[in-house]
């Protein structure tokens, strides 16, 4: 974990998760989620406090997260190809890249 640069977590998982999320949530690369229509990780605040980013292919998904107390002030994607996912989890690698060197830290 201390060598990545980005983090993908893939649900269904539970509060059992939450130590990865935190330590990632201390740590200066990004976490993101990718969903379907996997819901049962949202009842888990402790998870969703540290996500950075949430993708989904699901249309009711992505209005659910939208609406979500927490989920709604992280960066959410909705794609309707998964070829898009490459693209997102190299923009977002990208982006904390330069707030890194901009924050003073180097590459990753």
């Amino acid at each position: 974990m201390k060598e990545s640069h980005i983090a993908l977590a893939l649900p269904e998982f539970g509060n059992d998760c939450s130590f990865e999320v935190g330590w990632f949530t201390n740590s200066r690369s990004p976490l993101l989620i990718f969903i379907d229509d996997q819901r049962k990780w949202l009842k888990d605040w402790m998870t969703k406090g540290g996500v950075d980013v949430v993708v989904t292919n699901n249309k009711a998904t992505y209005e659910l997260l939208r609406l979500d107390p927490i989920l709604k002030y992280k960066r959410l994607f909705y794609v309707e190809a998964l070829e898009r996912l490459q693209d997102i989890i190299l923009e977002i690698y990208e982006d904390s890249s330069r707030k890194r060197a901009i924050d003073g830290y180097g590459e990753m």
